[in-house]
């Protein structure tokens, strides 16, 4: 019996213990002393075996073990685990994907617990995947990341934790990380509250290290002796039996005086050590390093070896040594305890440094040594947190009874919160958004009034019915609440439609009555109602013009340009003293023609808002509601405010520019109102906001991120718009205000440049530029319109380069929240990352690489040659139109050239006929031809549900496949996800796997492939992991190289598969991905596995197993031999090597039909692939180009010799530089092909000055003897 123990960071150490095998110590105790006690049931325990299909049993100690009945609502379980135990040999696994599973255990609030834990590993997906990785969660507490090693897979991993439960529950959950979470076995122990381990009483934790028993030859003393179950272990576990001095009594200890309820049969034993010595105890090598732990500790001691007359014991207790040591001197235990075998303890609070020392020390006057009956050691954690407020968990609770959510157990907020809640991180955590929509909820809104700090609801696209509560209006946070596409009746209260502060959908609702639209609701055309109510956003036609930044101009535009015409057409001045009012007038006469902004009454204005009754938003240039024309149409009704800078030159300026202009990309006018002191603009609606609010305003906030295709038909968009305005009018016009707050979106996202009131037109022709005062918003002000004053459109080509910046980064121009104030400005920001090719530095986050990196770089080049500090560096607008067209084009091309369709489960049945001609099977699942409606063949994997395969892996599949595209990786054409079924369609490959073709299917039916064929599709999967490294951004680890993943096509043209472990390298500069272990024995990197570091090299290594494969035509791992180290392919092919006699290890089906200088050329670059250190290995570009000369040696030799009757010269330099020196050279010749010793290629290679650097880097690494130490399979 050994203790296992591994640390994990995780602010404090905790720690794990060996599950012990029962069955042992059951087998044990029959050959000990143990008094006779009479067994009974134990009131206060709750014992689950988890995945316990039968009824409940009693075991052999008495305890009762139950299902998982009650605990838990998740979960399937799994009764095949190879355990003596019988409450091992069933588990409860996870699967369903989502944060956390939970199980709840009954509680009395202040009451001491003891919560134990089991996890032992078994494959219960069918497959040989590494273990899951998941956190153990009690109550507030994040216990440990539990991540099995080679060791805690077969003995598994144990925690016992003692706690004081602040409510009627106590939640013990695992959060996945990895994998599907499990649990082997849970139990609690209820404690005496008065007495036992009272500091937990304080908010603190204890994580059982051990206890420990002292002189004891019972490996595990446990319930009923210890009628709490506590599991004492044997001192032998810990101690050096040459420290070891046992001693026993039967006499009857007294262990009253103990809080802590030590078991009297514990206490009746202990070390006795004699004159002279004593206990020296470390925790090195028994358990992890502790650095800066808080250890709890506990001794207990009883004097249970009577002491003759005059015999002392008196010794000194010590823990650590140095600044944190504690000490205890001069300790006699019969006057600590008062006498004879009676008990009594002493217990410390000590920060360990890296290891504890113990150590009790004879006094030098002491006739005995120092004595102890046990000791208990625990982990110490920081106060925990508080579980969420009881009002905001209470209203979860009615909410989860009321949509049938009960299976969501567990506190929602911490520590680990539900996927559909966001919480505060106050004191008591508060919720502060709940996300239900699209999960075909049932029944009517509960009550939810206690939630009083819920800025967000979302309940759209469910089945709900009954009334909107009025206890909605009274929630003081509520900033959103989305109730849309349900079947709620009634009346919407007014007080949420006059709420500015509130985004409210109640669309889709057919029987719900609104108050500003009436009831029954008016159609829109597919059967809805009322669509969004919005109070709180810069509306869409202000584009968030900000307050203060526009100052009265004089712009007389139809004055000039008539009054050019006029003089042009010989016609005097007779519009020459025309005033601009009087132009305007002419405007009104038109109201119903085409285009021409219609003038309104301010009756009329009040009727088409219903008294400005729905306000879209407010600034300092006044107020924007939203109103309806008697047409139906949807209008946004812009009220300047008596107080607003955007006087009444403004106000005519863009009536009279959005009177003459007219471009589906330019927000419309529709009218306007100016009647006594009332200026009002009346535009077309724009119902989703403006580009900056989607960027990372309000709308960001909500989640309604835009994709980088619509980020580049919005460019387009305004593009075109400013396009049109520079070069579509006529005089031109400048906008000199383009920023994304000006730049609308309507319900399809379809971009419309606004806002024209600082607008300025070129009147002069042949003058490129306006002299004017300064004006703008800054971070998009032209620098050098800033400085000559001197406007010309290349300031609205920097000031949409800008925007441009913001599309691609998803940041604002300017921020002063950076501490490098040198990275405030966008512009300043960029510059450095895009110098360093690392573009992906600055993308926006939250389009989560759903991008073709080609487009954006091409944007960027468009945004930054825009921001050229002088004019006559920037493109045209119709240059940046052309730009931004080819933008789309690379981005479209590159994803068409992957469209992966989403299929139904009926459509697969079909295209398989219903999975009839299978293809290969595995623990994987099933693969079946299939055939597209438009006839193309593919290939259908059909995960199984027992597969490891899980949903991570799938979903990391489609996203990879659909964004990485070259020859050599294998297309995905579409999948399927419906129900549990998981299955990815992919691109048919008729020739099989090279596997196959090697020494599978294929080769029993002598289908086998000549050494050019295996050069080429060595080429094939080289170039397509070449491309995972180096061509994408971030580069791609693929993590599961071999032949059963190089797939062939019909022309026998390699392409590389299953991409369900692999892993992108996001972080640039970094090397690695440190992460749990994932792979295929015989071709997992031993560096990886014992770093846990994965880097491109581990595929290196994986790559030159399959060299070595191609060359061998065996597999990796090979048990036949009785030989052990010939199981390995790198162990098999390094004799052979060395001796340089590699036709020992050529596949014979190759029949000699080929060049051996190829083939030692293709066995050089597999040995330095397999080094074992990743540094000594080259890199996949190396690799690349160490195959294409074995192929043009290959080809070039076959092209000057007849193979089966040439041979070759004596000065020929043939043999492989990595050839073992020796004083013997010999030639091939045409009987044995057989190389010894060194060649005349060693001699002329060391001659030669271009020495392939691959032959340097394996020379430097072949002198290390351990260079072909390939590590067995474990």
């Amino acid at each position: 019996m050994m203790w296992y123990h591994e640390k994990v960071e995780l602010g404090i150490r905790m720690w794990r213990l060996r599950i012990f095998d029962v069955a042992l110590v059951v087998a044990l105790l029959r050959c000990v002393y143990v008094p006779f006690l009479t067994v009974r049931a134990q009131p206060g325990f709750i014992s689950i075996d988890c995945g316990l299909n039968t009824a409940q049993y009693t075991d052999s100690n008495n305890i009762t073990w139950v299902p998982d009945t009650g605990y838990s609502f998740t979960g399937q379980n799994y009764d095949f685990v190879a355990s003596d135990t019988k409450t091992f040999q069933s588990l409860r696994y996870f699967p369903e994907d989502r944060s956390k599973d939970c199980y709840v255990l009954p509680a009395i609030p202040s009451n001491t617990y003891m919560v134990r834990v089991n996890f032992l590993f078994a494959d219960f997906l069918g497959t040989d995947a590494p273990p899951p990785m998941f956190y153990l969660e009690i109550d507030a507490v994040a216990i440990d990341l539990i991540s099995f090693t080679a060791t805690s897979i077969s003995s598994g991993i144990y925690y016992e934790v003692y706690l004081s439960a602040t409510r009627d529950t106590i939640y013990v959950c695992l959060a996945r990380v990895t994998g599907v979470p499990f649990i082997s076995s849970l139990e609690l122990r209820a404690l005496d509250t008065v007495t036992m381990y009272r500091i937990v009483q304080q908010g603190l934790f204890l994580k059982n290290i051990y206890h420990a028993n002292f002189g004891s030859t019972t490996p595990i003393i446990r319930y009923p002796y210890d009628v709490y179950d506590r599991q004492w272990q044997s001192d032998i576990l810990i101690l050096n039996p040459n420290s070891d001095f046992p001693i026993s009594t039967n006499t009857l200890v007294n262990v009253s005086s103990l809080g802590n309820m030590v078991p009297e049969l514990v206490m009746q034993s202990a070390d006795s050590w004699p004159q002279g010595q004593g206990l020296n105890l470390t925790t090195s090598g028994i358990i992890p390093p502790m650095s800066n732990t808080n250890c709890y500790v506990l001794f207990y001691f009883a004097e249970i070896d009577p002491l003759a007359q005059n015999e002392t014991r008196v010794f000194d207790l010590i823990l650590n040594q140095g600044p944190s040591q504690i000490s205890y001197f001069n300790i006699s235990v019969v006057s600590l305890s008062g006498g004879m075998y009676i008990a009594s303890e002493l217990v410390f609070n000590v920060t360990s440094n890296n290891a504890l020392t113990i150590q009790l020390l004879p006094h030098p006057d002491s006739h005995l040594g120092p004595i102890l009956n046990a000791l208990e050691l625990f982990a110490l954690t920081l106060p925990a947190p508080n579980r969420t407020l009881v009002s905001d968990a209470l209203a979860i609770e009615s909410l989860k009874e009321a949509f049938n959510l009960t299976s969501w157990l567990g506190d929602p907020c911490v520590c680990t919160p539900y996927d559909w809640i966001t919480c505060t991180n106050d004191t008591f955590p508060r919720i502060e958004t709940l996300w239900l929509d699209h999960n075909s909820l049932d029944g009517p809104i509960p009550n939810l009034s206690n939630l009083t700090n819920l800025q967000s609801l979302r309940l759209e696209n469910n089945n709900i019915t009954g009334d909107i509560p009025v206890w909605l209006t009274s929630l003081p946070s509520l900033q959103e609440l989305l109730l849309s596409s349900n079947n709620l009746t009634g009346t919407v209260p007014s007080a949420l439609l006059s709420n500015r502060n509130l985004t409210l959908r109640d669309f889709g609702n057919p029987q719900l009555c609104n108050v500003t639209s009436g009831c029954p609701p008016p159609s829109m055309g597919n059967g809805q109602n009322n669509s969004t109510h919005r109070n709180n956003n810069v509306p869409a036609v202000v584009g968030g013009v900000v307050a203060g930044m526009f100052v009265v101009i004089a712009l007389v535009l139809i004055y000039n340009f008539c009054h050019k015409r006029s003089t042009r057409s010989g016609g005097g001045s007779g519009l020459s003293n025309i005033s601009l009012s009087n132009v305007c007038i002419v405007f009104r006469k038109h109201p119903g023609g085409p285009n021409i902004a219609q003038e309104y009454s301010i009756a009329e204005v009040i009727a088409m808002t219903n008294k400005f009754n729905q306000i879209l938003g407010e600034g300092g240039f006044g107020t924007v509601c939203y109103g309806k024309l008697p047409n139906g149409q949807e209008v946004a009704v812009k009220r300047l405010s008596s107080n607003s800078q955007q006087g009444a030159q403004e106000f005519n300026n863009e009536v009279d520019l959005l009177s003459r202009v007219h471009h589906k990309n330019l927000v419309a006018l529709v009218g306007y109102c100016q009647e006594g002191k009332e200026q009002i603009l009346i535009y077309e609606y724009m119902p989703s906001g403006t580009v900056r609010e989607n960027l990372y305003g309000t709308a960001k906030a909500r989640n309604n991120l835009i994709s980088w295709n619509t980020r580049l038909e919005i460019a387009l968009n305004a593009a075109e718009g400013l396009e049109y305005l520079h070069t579509g009018c006529v005089p031109s016009i400048i906008h000199r205000d383009i920023k994304t707050s000006n730049i609308l979106l309507s319900a399809n996202m379809t971009a419309k440049v606004a806002d024209f009131g600082l607008s300025k037109a070129v009147v002069n022709e042949g003058v490129s530029h306006v002299s004017t005062v300064v004006k703008g918003t800054t971070g998009y002000l032209d620098p050098e319109y800033y400085t000559t004053q001197q406007l010309t459109d290349k300031s609205d080509v920097f000031s949409f380069g800008v925007v441009l910046l913001e599309l691609i980064c998803g940041r604002p121009p300017l921020d002063t929240t950076l501490d490098d104030r040198t990275d405030w400005y966008i512009a300043e920001w960029v510059k450095p990352h895009i110098e360093a090719r690392a573009i992906n530095n600055i993308v926006d986050k939250a389009m989560e690489d759903n991008y073709m990196l080609e487009s954006i770089w091409k944007v960027a080049e468009i945004a930054v040659m825009s921001i050229a500090p002088f004019g006559i560096n920037r493109p045209t607008m119709r240059q940046v139109v052309s730009g931004l067209r080819e933008a789309i084009e690379i981005q479209t091309n590159m994803q068409s050239s992957s469209d992966i369709s989403s299929y139904s489960f009926a459509e697969v049945i079909a295209m398989t006929n219903k999975f009839n001609l299978i293809l290969g099977e595995g623990s994987f699942g099933t693969v079946c031809y299939g055939k597209l409606p438009n006839g193309q063949g593919v290939a259908v994997k059909r995960l199984s549900g027992n597969s490891q395969q899980g949903a991570q892996e799938f979903y990391n599949e489609v996203d990879l496949l659909y964004r990485v595209h070259h020859k050599n990786l294998v297309a995905l054409v579409g999948y399927c996800q419906e129900g549990k079924e998981q299955i990815l369609i992919y691109e048919h490959m008729p020739s099989g796997t090279v596997r196959e073709s090697l020494y599978g299917t294929a080769k029993a039916h002598n289908n086998l492939i000549s050494w050019n064929t295996r050069l080429d599709i060595a080429l094939n999967a080289a170039e397509g992991l070449e491309y995972l490294h180096t061509g994408c951004v971030p580069s791609i680890i693929h993590r599961d190289i071999k032949t059963s993943n190089i797939l062939l096509s019909s022309n026998m043209t390699a392409k590389v598969a299953g991409f369900g472990l692999s892993k992108a390298v996001v972080n640039e500069g970094v090397s690695h991905v440190s992460m749990v272990v994932k792979g295929t024995t015989g071709y997992l990197d031993p560096e990886y596995y014992t770093t846990q570091q994965l880097t491109e090299k581990s595929d290196v290594f994986s790559f030159g197993v399959v060299l070595l494969e191609l060359i061998c035509g065996r597999p990796p791992i090979d048990t036949t031999s009785d030989d052990r180290m010939e199981w390995n392919i790198g162990g098999w092919v390094k004799p052979h090597i060395e001796a340089g006699a590699i036709n020992n290890i050529i596949d014979k089906a190759m029949e000699d039909n080929y060049m051996l200088e190829s083939i030692w050329k293709v066995a050089e670059i597999a040995v330095m692939s397999i080094a074992p250190f990743g540094m000594n290995r080259p890199t996949m570009r190396q690799v690349v180009s160490g195959l294409r000369e074995a192929i043009e040696i290959q080809t070039n030799m076959q092209s000057s010799y007849d193979v089966s009757s040439v041979s070759m010269q004596s000065n020929a330099c043939f043999a492989p530089t990595i050839a073992k020196p020796t004083t013997t050279t010999k030639a091939r010749n045409n009987n044995n092909n057989h190389i010894q010793g060194s060649s005349p290629l060693v001699q002329c290679m060391s001659s030669s000055s271009e020495t392939n650097h691959l032959q340097t880097n394996f020379q430097a690494s072949s002198s290390n003897p351990n260079v072909m130490d390939i590590p067995y399979a474990r």
